[in-house]
């Protein structure tokens, strides 16, 4: 088994994954992550080498896509068919600027800050 690399990830911006290779015996145990079988010289190294710049904004974006999911649900009833401001353009505006932000420029450099001055804007 090539015990020499190991590859740590944010996966859906929160959750650290570690793949060594050849390794599935792995796992966290009270926020730290235990390898059996790999070598702890290279766990040590793919750590040093993990970027905390992209986890804390894996972990913003996240918490950003939470309160945008949020404000979203919220505001489902404006767009039901019997609501009096069903197709009211200030909140159809509104529900798509929030759909619409992840892809913007300040959602790589601040996305709390994006969906929060959103959210300001509010109907």
């Amino acid at each position: 088994m090539n015990t020499s690399q190991v590859n740590i990830t944010v996966e859906d911006g929160v959750h650290l994954v570690a793949e060594a290779a050849g390794s599935t015996n792995w796992h966290f145990d009270h926020g730290k992550l235990i390898c059996l079988d790999v070598a702890q010289a290279a766990l040590d190294a793919a750590l040093a080498d993990y970027d905390s710049v992209a986890y804390k904004l894996g972990v913003a974006q996240a918490t950003a896509r939470a309160s945008r999911d949020e404000a979203l649900a919220e505001s489902d009833w404006t767009q039901a068919t019997d609501s009096p401001l069903y197709q009211n353009q200030d909140w159809v505006g509104y529900r798509q600027a929030l759909r619409d932000v992840s892809g913007s420029a300040s959602w790589s450099a601040a996305p709390i800050a994006a969906v929060a001055s959103i959210i300001a804007t509010k109907p």
